[in-house]
């Protein structure tokens, strides 16, 4: 992929998208990286799920209100995806730089997650989970 267009993506994400880390399971309480762009055009959107993958779902807002327009979301909660997405725009990312920073190094983490010990993986989670929070200003 060309730099010029990793560098656009990086700012459209940077604007338009969020990092979290989310529960994968209540009941398991395990945390997984979960990318997400929304947006009313469709194009840009699919253009992302080209390059990345993940998938598309779209909500229909004219439903609700006549003036409002339709969304759709890109979403990646597949790890080695998000890892690849987060690698190849960071150096061009602003805002979300720390985010992604972190969502790689959590994901990192968790493909050696045999190594280590569950209730230490369990607690650097925890504190993942909080960081992400205030780095988005929560």
């Amino acid at each position: 992929m060309k730099k010029v267009d990793l560098a656009y993506m990086a700012g459209f994400f940077d604007g338009e998208g969020c990092i979290s880390l989310c529960e994968r399971s209540k009941r398991k309480r395990q945390l997984r990286v979960h990318i997400s762009i929304s947006n009313t055009n469709e194009w840009i959107i699919q253009w992302f799920k080209f390059n990345f993958g993940g998938s598309v779902t779209s909500e229909r807002k004219q439903l609700k209100n006549p003036n409002w327009r339709d969304t759709w979301r890109w979403n990646i909660t597949s790890g080695a995806h998000s890892v690849r997405f987060l690698k190849e725009i960071l150096p061009y990312l602003r805002l979300k730089k720390p985010q992604a920073e972190l969502a790689i190094a959590f994901q990192v983490r968790h493909s050696q997650i045999g190594k280590r010990i569950k209730s230490e993986t369990a607690i650097l989670d925890t504190a993942d989970r909080i960081l992400m929070k205030k780095l988005k200003g929560g």
